[in-house]
């Protein structure tokens, strides 16, 4: 199993272990506190690798793996809730710890047993996984690279985006597919030779794929125990994408709530002006309700994915993909609106109405499951029996 373990450039950590999840929740909310200072959002790079590696201390890196490897398993809405408390002082924060969670539940949803004792110890140790996302996906030509056979093994060639802070992971999940077109994902530690990355800047890739690096990949080796099966039937939800749409939609409501806070002070709300907060009060209230019914969509969603993981029935994955993806549209549609507002606030002139708070890989996640919905509204007769 020696391949799939990362390259230990770095002293081994040890990391706080969280017991409950009210505790999970109280750290989140510490560690938020950290990051929304102006020294950190204005901080060099060395420092926020400091910063990030304080953070690989604090135990949240370890929540979500199973109890029986030796994780407490907190709950889908507890994961969302600590995104969501993150992505409100910082979306960049709030990003990397979502895809740490989904490539964690990627592992325990396909992994092998070894994979998962490698992977989920390390986790509860502080160790990270960062995800790559093929170019493709930003103009939906490609949902993956390819890896080419030599005869003596395969190699990966190529350039992808990833999610935050990747090259300071310690593993980087690629999505690939093999020459029988085959879907896999490539479970690779993030310092390997022939992995490389241009710049270590937040750079958006499209419009609609914002805070994201390159990593490129130079004739990489694919060896075996680093291939981790995707799903039996890719055609079919799964877990893991269900996850990923709930936890960008907790990310998109922590920045629904930072807009939202902002908006009260540019309006007066605060207590600066009676007369700012009179004015804009039914926009501000609005809001308000926005925010809480994305939040009470991601709630359900929530409980629909602990559903999906205990039971074994595709109906429990197919409720929980759906209601992920509505909690992702709602926490979409309440972030938009709050920026809108604050633009108008902050400009005076009226709010546009463009949405694109979305990358693409969730929105074509979004799409699917809309063709989804709509197929089995066609297979549902008129009187719903």
């Amino acid at each position: 199993m020696g391949t799939i373990s990362p390259v230990f450039e770095r002293p081994a950590r040890t990391a706080a272990l969280i017991a409950t999840e009210d505790e999970a929740i109280a750290v989140a909310r510490t560690v938020a506190g950290l990051f929304a200072t102006p020294e950190t959002a204005t901080a060099a790079p060395e420092n926020e690798a400091t910063l990030l590696e304080l953070f690989s201390r604090c135990g949240l890196l370890g929540v979500s793996v199973p109890t029986e490897h030796g994780g407490i398993d907190v709950s889908n809405t507890v994961l969302a809730d600590v995104c969501s408390i993150l992505a409100q002082q910082s979306s960049k924060l709030g990003a990397i710890v979502a895809a740490h969670l989904v490539g964690i539940e990627q592992v325990r949803s396909h992994g092998t047993e070894s994979q998962r004792e490698t992977l989920f110890s390390a986790a509860l140790a502080g160790a990270r996984l960062a995800r790559a996302h093929p170019p493709g996906e930003t103009d939906g030509e490609q949902d993956s690279l390819s890896i080419a056979t030599d005869g003596l093994g395969w190699h990966l060639d190529g350039e992808c985006y990833c999610t935050p802070a990747a090259s300071e992971a310690d593993w980087l999940l690629v999505p690939a597919h093999n020459d029988a077109n085959k879907a896999i994902t490539l479970l690779l530690p993030s310092r390997l030779k022939g992995l490389r990355y241009p710049a270590n800047v937040y750079q958006a890739a499209s419009a609609r794929m914002p805070q994201m690096e390159r990593v490129v990949f130079t004739d990489l080796p694919a060896i075996v125990d680093v291939l981790l099966p995707r799903a039996v039937n890719p055609a079919k939800p799964d877990v893991p994408d269900a996850l990923e749409l709930l936890l960008e939609a907790a990310n998109l409501l922590g920045a629904g709530r930072r807009r939202f806070q902002r908006a009260l002070h540019a309006a007066g709300d605060d207590g600066a002006s009676v007369a700012g907060s009179e004015a804009h009060a039914p926009e501000i209230g609005a809001l308000s309700v926005r925010l809480a019914a994305a939040e009470a969509t991601i709630e359900n969603a929530g409980r629909a994915l602990d559903a999906a993981q205990i039971g074994s029935a595709e109906r429990h994955r197919v409720t929980a993909y759906l209601a992920a993806t509505a909690a992702c549209v709602t926490a979409a549609e309440a972030a938009s609106d709050a920026r809108r507002l604050l633009d108008h606030l902050d400009s005076g002139k009226p709010a546009s109405h463009d949405r694109v708070d979305c990358p693409t890989h969730i929105a074509a996640l979004v799409q699917d499951a809309g063709l989804r919905h709509l197929a089995s509204l066609r297979d549902t007769p008129p009187d719903g029996s």
